[in-house]
């Protein structure tokens, strides 16, 4: 792809005030050659399928917890057993339902996308050190903004800007005001 979507959207960035992601899309669309449209489309709904799976995930164990017990697959799996005991319907509800909504769980590992099932330990690991990098990266961003906060509050100011340009560089490098 000859069209460079990162440095078209940093241009367009840099070159205007648009603060809504909508209006952000519009003007960027109206920059996308007929050529590249594909390319550009693919690229953007990856992040989108992302979070759309994402939530299935979640929807799914919701689904499992939530259905009645004569939906439920059988304590082996299949769906032509016999009926199932009440017993062995909550059973199934409860335990297997969720393990198997969890093993089909599509999930971002070092080498690719991989189904939960088939993840390796260091897969595994991978997940988990993932999860914790990104929950610390928005615990911090939202004690930054607990800072920015506590500054406007001190200075009565009514809008961040209101801070003016040297407490906002103190508080961007990480001290407070």
């Amino acid at each position: 792809m000859s069209f460079d979507l990162n440095e078209t959207m940093r241009a367009l960035y840099e070159g205007t005030k648009i603060a809504d992601p909508g209006e952000f899309a519009d003007a960027l669309i109206d920059q996308i050659p007929d050529a590249s449209m594909r390319d550009v489309l693919r690229i953007s709904l990856r992040a989108h399928v992302r979070i759309w799976l994402g939530q299935q995930r979640m929807a799914r164990i919701v689904d499992v917890e939530e259905a009645p017990a004569e939906q439920h697959l059988s304590a082996t799996g299949t769906d032509n057993a016999s009926p199932l005991s009440v017993r062995q319907a909550e059973y199934g509800r409860k335990y297997r339902g969720l393990h198997f909504a969890l093993l089909q769980e599509c999930l971002s590992v070092k080498s690719g996308w991989k189904r939960f099932g088939k993840c390796t330990a260091d897969d595994v690991e991978f997940i988990e050190q993932d999860r914790r990098t990104n929950a610390a990266r928005s615990l911090a961003r939202a004690d930054f903004y607990a800072r920015i906060r506590a500054a406007m509050l001190k200075a009565s100011a009514v809008v961040v800007e209101d801070l003016g340009d040297a407490t906002l560089s103190a508080l961007v490098s990480g001290g407070d005001q």
